[in-house]
């Protein structure tokens, strides 16, 4: 598997828990609002074994953040292998920060106690992959708001099938057109909640 680095012990991913954070090398969407900008290319990091990064997460944080970077655009048995391992071998809850929605990959979203799904693009192409979205518990639908490329078209689409609250994150500020974001949501009965940490 391919990583960029380790940040152990935060509080700031997962509400009233320390965290071991995994930041995953390689992203190939190239988002303008990228939080983490330096982890887009692919051949960037290191390559590490599941062993070694589970020998290398904290003792005392109960929780592992899988974030990139894509995780999901790793070697998909590595990933399901490194979830896998991490559920039987440690007592951490995993948490997985994505934008992939895609059917193959709902085992893995299973695997995971609470799975971020930041929509990124917004027109899957297929309606089983809003059942994903609508998924229980355990995913939280996202999207980021406010940048140049908003996808009016898109955001419509997922408000005709969402069935769940639809939490957001915003860049530079409170958009321009977060008043009318707000009111397309409203009129599609969604409830539209601004995006602060995973609760678990």
């Amino acid at each position: 598997m391919r990583i960029a680095g380790f940040k152990l012990e935060s509080s700031a991913e997962v509400k009233d828990h320390f965290s071991d954070i995994v930041y995953f090398q390689g992203c190939s969407r190239h988002c303008s609002y990228c939080f983490n900008p330096e982890l887009i290319p692919f051949d960037a990091g290191y390559d590490i074994k599941i062993s070694e990064i589970i020998s290398s997460l904290s003792d005392f944080s109960d929780v592992v953040v899988l974030t990139g970077g894509e995780p999901l655009e790793q070697e998909m048995n590595c990933l399901f292998n490194l979830i896998s391992h991490l559920r039987q071998k440690t007592t951490k809850k995993v948490v997985l920060e994505t934008a992939v929605i895609t059917i193959y990959d709902y085992l893995i979203y299973k695997l995971c106690h609470k799975v971020l799904l930041t929509l990124k693009t917004f027109d899957p192409p297929k309606k089983k992959h809003f059942e994903i979205i609508n998924g229980g518990d355990t995913i939280i639908p996202c999207v980021v708001i406010g940048h140049p490329w908003f996808d009016w078209h898109g955001f419509k689409k997922i408000l005709r099938r969402i069935k769940k609250p639809l939490y957001f994150r915003h860049y530079n500020g409170i958009p321009k057109d977060f008043t009318k974001i707000y009111r397309l949501a409203k009129s599609y009965k969604v409830q539209l909640r601004k995006f602060d940490r995973i609760c678990l």
